[in-house]
């Protein structure tokens, strides 16, 4: 009869052949591998591999050893190379661990065991939890040859037979070894898991890298890979944890729905450190084992004593398997030394991912090297399921917004459509109060709200609840002389009784009242209050915000009810303040709620004259909230319909005039509009804004410090304008520089001054000065000077109006006309104003966006701008002039829709002033911080921000150039910018009536003032700023950063015009007599 056992010669000489050197005894391992794993060769190979170790277990002296287990339920035979790590204490707690977790958690499932090492823990798992698969992982390729021979001494029996389990399977089936750097193998082959396990070195070795080619090493090195780990780019390094945080989030990507993680993890960091580990990438998390161990004496923990030394984290050691204090590396080490013998925890955890979509999607935007700072900063560790849910929905939607080159444009005026219409659905879901989203109009703040309802009524008295007063008017409140702009202001109270007896003794123009007191919840007192208020012909303002709630079962609320029953009555006005403090703290937004047309018109018109419209991202938190409140509720199943707007009525008598400004020749919105009319940077932002606003709100606190971003700014406006001695005091933040200015507007109407400004300054500026009652007196320019003020002009205009004056200039670049003073230039217009005692607003939004050198073609290059002409320098403030500089990131950085403006005053008068725009909003902690952020590298860019920077600057210089090739082309007389965002140009038309080909058919067009603006619109669909725009008879201004389809659009449209016109005069010579 034939053996079917190997020969026991056979052995001898196959481990006689692996004692010549580690090299050839890894070679011949991996010959018998290759063997075994072919089911033609297998069996006689498996007899081999048996007497193999066997003879090796014999040996005095043999190549590597032979390891026994006894586990519950069976035995394991391992082969134990130099280089792999044995089963110790280490590795058995986990063990431990694992048999604690129900068998359903394993069987028929798909399991990874990351740090596999000789394979004995995915070889056990594999007989007791009878998984679907088990991949065992492992960096060292010497651990991997190892386990795979371990898996088949295991599945065979020594006549080299295949042994099955219970349901029929070999444990080749259910088992398979790989060399991967944690989990890499597995997500290039994009395998998912129900369960990811493993045990991670813990001590950190500085001088191993991320990056480790294992295949040429050396036994010792490898051994050294089950102790140490290098450096991973987390912020958890220095604790030794930063494979353990890679292998975290590389599980995130991983796990199937539902799938949990479980690791050995040593207690040194401390058990709060450990927890945190999980909690903060969005893993719930639980301990299912714990022991203690002595301290591995290969170990060398001299790294944690020098962790210890530059910060304030302790970590834990113990002096006796038994003891209950702990002590701290630096002591522990010191008593090893001694030759005493150290302690510590070790732990089996396990997480689970509470909402594994969204944690899924938000790391995976994370892995971009582009928000390193944001992926070390995350933390979704909520003490409130509530909190976690909503910052999650939040953060997710902003990553995936974030994670595309874009610009943040101003949302629309009223607010953007999104929140609005889901704000309405919100009101008409948990209300059954109909509103339509045009009836809504949002502000940054209620007291933004306040200013917008006091410059559209104008009421020459005004009751106003004390809160929202205090808001507007400071300490001034309650002086004998507290007025607002035109405004005597008087505290209203909040019993609506109290204030119906006001109502009929004073009669205001403008009531506005909290209902917060018991009696506001009564509907009948509320009908009684909005009916005198009619009968008095008072406008109505009731602030509904401290009983409305953004949740899913809110309190109903009376005035809401009344909202519900019919429509608003015309002279009634709803204010809610939306501030929710649970994950942003102080994350304001308001609403108006009317429905009165003609109120709805000036509101919006007032916004936008003031640019009082609220943070794009603060608004897109509120609409992704009122998304998720809307998102389990049934829809078109027979809920409330939403009332149509009521019809435009005439403006009221005190209603202001509708600056020309803000006229259009038609519908903005139509689908094949070219819109060259709208003032901002609509290309991308720098990739480090995008980064820092993510970072901004992954973090869960802000200090001041972080948040402070006057350093950033005092530095900025000493290296562009010379500025010298700022003080820190008189630097405010706004929404915007439109509020700033706005505010100074304010001043200078109540002092009964005079605003100087340039013809050809920016539109709206005009339009908000009047709105807030300052007079304005042109200074005149000329063509020949590039529309910049001349010193003969600025004296003119000074001697020709009564004192006091204010000037305003865009400097150095000048809006819209693209010229650039020089620093000569501007110090002179100072030096004059100062002598005149003139107080000077110098907006320079505009700087970062010069085309120089002059005459830049259409290849102008990034590298021609290197020498770009630096912004004017300004000086010493220390002189008498009385100046506010103004500043913001609108333009430059692609950023109006952030609503960030800063302004510095030389003067406490002025600085006074701008204070005054705090309540239009001031900018949340979260902007400040990615602004202070990107500021820095404004100041010290890098060379991908250079580098974007000055793409931006030759784009707009190539498309500027082109843009008055074309208008030339046309007959147009282009001024050539050199800076800015815009080209204005005079048309060759001529003052004339021509007759021309639209969509609807043929109209005439008279061509002269603005009439040029109706024709381009209602024929080529582009839509430009006429001369009630620019301030300059018969120039027009057109944009270039726009998308470049519609820039591209708006070439075309211009040529195909202009031959409209031709084909229009040759058809009138024809038709001539």
């Amino acid at each position: 009869m034939v053996s079917s056992l190997a020969h026991p010669d056979d052995a001898a000489r196959f481990l006689e052949a692996c004692r010549e050197s580690s090299e050839v005894m890894h070679a011949r391992l991996g010959e018998l591998l290759e063997r075994l794993d072919d089911p033609a060769r297998r069996a006689p190979a498996a007899r081999l591999l048996h007497a193999v170790v066997g003879e090796a277990e014999r040996a005095a002296h043999a190549p590597f050893s032979v390891t026994r287990l006894s586990l519950p339920g069976h035995r394991l035979r391992l082969l134990q190379l130099p280089s792999v790590f044995a089963p110790e204490q280490w590795s058995f707690t986990f063990y431990e661990g694992l048999r604690r977790i129900p068998h359903a958690d394993f069987e028929g499932r798909v399991v990874a065991e990351l740090g596999s090492g000789n394979g004995w823990i995915s070889l056990a798992l594999a007989r007791f939890g009878l998984p679907r698969k088990v991949y065992g992982l492992d960096i060292n390729p010497r651990a991997v040859l190892s386990a795979r021979l371990n898996a088949h001494l295991d599945a065979s029996a020594p006549d080299g037979s295949l042994l099955v389990d219970s349901t029929g399977k070999s444990l080749l089936d259910r088992i398979e070894f790989h060399v991967s750097d944690v989990l890499t193998w597995c997500r290039e082959r994009r395998l998912t898991f129900d369960h990811i396990i493993g045990c991670i070195p813990q001590v950190l070795d500085p001088t191993l890298g991320r990056e480790l080619d294992t295949h040429a090493r050396s036994d010792g090195f490898l051994h050294a890979l089950s102790n140490y780990c290098g450096r991973q780019g987390f912020v958890e390094d220095r604790f030794g944890l930063g494979l353990m945080a890679r292998v975290l989030e590389e599980s995130i990507e991983l796990l199937a729905p539902g799938g949990k993680v479980t690791f050995n993890l040593g207690g040194r960091p401390g058990r709060a450190l450990l927890r945190r580990l999980f909690e903060r990438r969005g893993y719930r998390v639980s301990e299912i084992w714990r022991t203690r161990a002595p301290q591995a004496e290969d170990t060398d923990i001299q790294s944690l004593v020098e962790i210890e030394a530059r910060t304030d984290h302790r970590f834990e050691f113990f002096l006796g398997p038994q003891s209950e204090e702990s002590v701290g590396a630096r002591t522990a080490a010191a008593f090893a030394a001694a030759g005493g013998t150290i302690y510590h925890s070790i732990h089996v955890y396990q997480g689970a991912l509470e909402h594994s979509q969204q944690v899924k999607a938000l790391f995976a935007v994370l892995r971009d090297p582009v928000f390193q700072d944001a992926h070390g900063a995350i933390d979704l560790a909520f003490g409130d399921e509530h909190v976690a849910e909503e910052k999650l929905s939040f953060l997710v939607e902003l990553a995936d917004w974030l994670a595309r080159p874009r610009g943040f444009p101003y949302a629309q005026t009223a607010g953007l459509s999104e929140f609005r219409e889901h704000l309405a659905s919100y009101l008409a879901s948990y209300f059954q109060a109909p509103i339509a989203p045009d009836a809504l109009i949002a502000t940054p703040t209620r007291a933004a709200a306040l200013v917008a309802l006091l410059l559209h009524h104008r009421p020459p008295r005004a009751l106003i609840d004390r809160e929202l007063a205090t808001l507007l008017l400071g300490p001034e409140l309650g002086t004998s002389t507290t007025r607002w702009g035109g405004t005597e202001v008087l505290e209203a109270p909040r019993s609506l009784e109290l204030c119906r007896q006001l109502l009929e003794r004073l009669r205001p123009g403008l009531l506005v009242v909290a209902l917060t007191s018991p009696e506001s919840q009564s509907l009948d007192s509320i009908r009684l209050l909005v009916e005198t208020a009619r009968t008095t012909n008072t406008t109505l303002v009731l602030d509904v915000s401290a009983g409305f709630e953004l949740s899913s079962a809110p309190a109903q609320h009376p005035a809401l009810r009344l909202l519900a029953e019919q429509p608003l009555p015309e002279h009634v006005t709803l204010l809610c303040g939306l501030v929710k403090d649970d994950v942003y703290r102080d994350l304001e937004l308001s609403v108006l709620v009317s429905e009165n047309a003609a109120t709805l018109s000036a509101l919006a018109d007032v916004a936008e004259l003031t640019y009082s419209r609220p943070p794009l991202l603060v608004q897109r938190y509120y609409a992704r909230i009122l998304a998720d409140l809307l998102s389990f509720r049934i829809q078109g199943t027979g809920g409330t319909p939403r009332r149509p707007r009521a019809p435009e009525r005439p403006p009221p008598p005190t209603a202001t005039e509708r600056p020309a400004a803000l006229a259009l020749p038609g519908d903005p919105a139509r689908a094949d509009v070219l819109r060259l009319d709208y003032g901002e940077n609509s290309l991308s932002a720098p990739t480090c804004l995008r980064a820092h606003l993510l970072e901004a709100f992954a973090r869960r606190q802000l200090d001041e410090a972080e948040s402070d971003v006057r350093p950033e700014l005092i530095a900025l406006l000493e290296a562009r304008f010379g500025l010298q001695d700022i003080a820190a005091e008189r630097l405010h933040v706004a929404g915007g520089t439109a509020p700033l200015f706005t505010s100074l507007m304010l001043a200078c109407a109540a002092a009964g001054g005079t605003l100087l400004l340039p013809q050809g300054a920016y539109g709206y500026f005009e339009g908000c000065a009047r709105l807030v009652g300052a007079s304005v007196r042109p200074i005149v320019t000329a063509r020949s000077d590039d529309y910049k003020v001349t010193p003969a002009a600025l004296t003119a205009a000074i001697d020709e109006c009564a004192a006091p004056h204010w000037l305003y200039l865009n400097a150095p670049i000048v809006n819209p006309t693209g010229a650039a003073y020089s620093a000569a230039e501007l110090a002179e217009l100072l030096r004059i104003a100062s002598a005149a005692r003139v107080k000077v607003i110098l907006d320079t939004v505009f700087t970062g966006l010069d085309h120089a050198p002059r005459h830049t073609g259409a290849n102008t290059t990034p590298e021609q701008l290197a020498g770009a002409s630096q912004p004017a320098p300004l000086g010493d403030l220390s002189a008498p002039t009385e100046l506010v500089v103004l500043g913001g990131v609108s333009k430059e950085l692609a950023a109006g829709g952030l609503r960030f403006g800063y302004g510095y005053a030389s003067t406490p008068d002025l600085s006074r002033a701008l204070a005054g725009s705090a309540a239009f909003g001031v900018p949340h902690p979260t902007l400040r911080f990615a602004l202070k952020r990107t500021l820095a590298q404004l100041l010290d860019p890098d060379a991908r921000t250079r580098r974007e920077l000055d793409e931006q600057r030759a784009l707009l210089a190539r498309r500027a150039a082109l843009l008055c090739d074309v208008l030339r082309e046309c007959g147009w007389d282009p001024i050539e910018p050199q800076g800015g965002l815009f080209v204005v140009a005079r048309p060759g038309y001529g003052a004339r009536t021509v007759e021309l080909v639209t969509p609807d058919g043929p109209r005439s067009f008279h061509l002269g003032a603005g009439g040029l603006v109706e024709a381009l619109f209602a024929t080529t669909g582009l839509l430009v700023n006429g001369p009630a725009w620019t301030g300059i008879p018969e120039h027009h201004r057109f944009v270039l950063s726009v998308p470049q389809e519609v820039f591209d659009g708006a070439l075309a449209a211009l040529r195909r015009f202009h031959r409209l016109v031709e084909d229009a005069d040759r058809d009138a010579m024809d038709k001539a007599p």
